[in-house]
């Protein structure tokens, strides 16, 4: 038996009817391409298109408010790992692109193809199979489902404790097996710039603390002074 959609198009016997998709507003997650050339009504894909594979795309682009708190957002490996999705000029010009490559070919990675009162989005890249990616298959199943709440840190500070510290002009792993330099160079040439990458990205303010002791359990009050006036400061004592 084969199923129709409302305009005559054949879906074919291997797939459910897509009327609940269409008329009763219900989502349709893809995890990747599917060749079967009467899903691609689903998919937003031209009825007469060739299909084709994007060999080179890597990385994503996010338009807009991808994600709750995310706008514009960015995201790339050091070493490329390239999606082989379906090339953009098979999709219809009505598809809704949240994510394209991030290289110069911006080929759509993340699609949203409106059906009626229904959405059929598809993870337009074979990269759903690592489990690195796996965090962004699971926030698009979230952004489609009604009335269920998204797992954003509520939060206004991070704490790092004790890091980076101390700093061995040594080389040691696991630092040495992946950039073959000290400890010390490491967070100079890596660590802290990507520290104030992330709080220009993020709006971040650091703060720095010392502690006096760390070797005894109960706080109280003493006083210091160093090139000025005395001040009192918190500080451990027995």
């Amino acid at each position: 038996m084969h199923y129709h959609l409302g305009d005559g198009t054949d879906v074919g016997s291997k797939h459910r009817e897509a009327r609940p998709l269409r008329c009763r507003g219900n989502s349709l997650f893809t995890t990747l391409p599917v060749w079967d050339q009467r899903y691609g009504y689903l998919l937003g894909i031209r009825p007469q298109a060739e299909y084709a594979i994007q060999d080179s795309a890597d990385g994503f682009q996010f338009k807009g408010l991808a994600f709750p708190g995310f706008t514009d957002g960015s995201y790339a490996q050091s070493i490329p790992y390239y999606h082989s999705g379906f090339h953009k000029n098979m999709f219809t010009e009505s598809i809704n692109v949240v994510a394209t490559s991030k290289d110069s070919l911006q080929s759509p990675v993340i699609i949203e193809n409106k059906i009626g009162k229904g959405t059929s989005t598809l993870f337009n890249s074979r990269l759903g199979e690592e489990k690195t990616y796996r965090g962004i298959l699971f926030s698009m199943v979230l952004k489609m489902l009604e009335g269920v709440a998204y797992p954003v840190a509520n939060t206004s500070t991070i704490f790092l404790d004790d890091f980076p510290a101390p700093l061995y002009n040594e080389k040691m792993p696991p630092i040495d097996w992946e950039y073959d330099i000290t400890h010390a160079e490491y967070v100079i040439q890596h660590w802290w710039p990507d520290m104030q990458q992330l709080a220009n990205q993020f709006n971040i303010d650091y703060s720095a603390m010392t502690s006096v002791q760390l070797t005894t359990p109960t706080w109280c009050h003493h006083s210091t002074s160093r090139n000025g006036p005395k001040a009192d400061i918190g500080s451990r004592c027995r």
